[in-house]
């Protein structure tokens, strides 16, 4: 059997208005640790496209290596494939 280490994240309760995109907030601990776990291969539907939330004003220590890392608001980007949004969404 084969394992994927998998980010945790929590889903807001419902789309934006103007991008129709669903927002996710990474999980944590109360000791500000990620949210993570061991789940089995076949346990996956589907890999999920999300792009990072930087608000009026980006973090000037992002870049493109580290903006998954540092950032913890994010968009479900439902327009990178349709078929796997609406896999999702049934």
């Amino acid at each position: 059997m084969f394992f994927a280490y998998v980010h945790r994240f929590n889903v807001s309760s419902g789309a934006d208005f103007a991008s129709g995109l669903h927002s996710l907030k990474r999980a944590t601990r109360r000791d500000g640790l990620c949210l993570g776990d061991m789940i089995p291969l076949d346990c996956i539907r589907s890999p999920a496209h999300i792009i990072p939330r930087f608000g009026k004003e980006a973090n000037l220590h992002l870049t493109v290596h580290n903006s998954y890392e540092l950032c913890t608001n994010f968009w479900l980007n439902k327009y990178w494939n349709k078929q796997a949004y609406y896999s999702l969404t049934l």
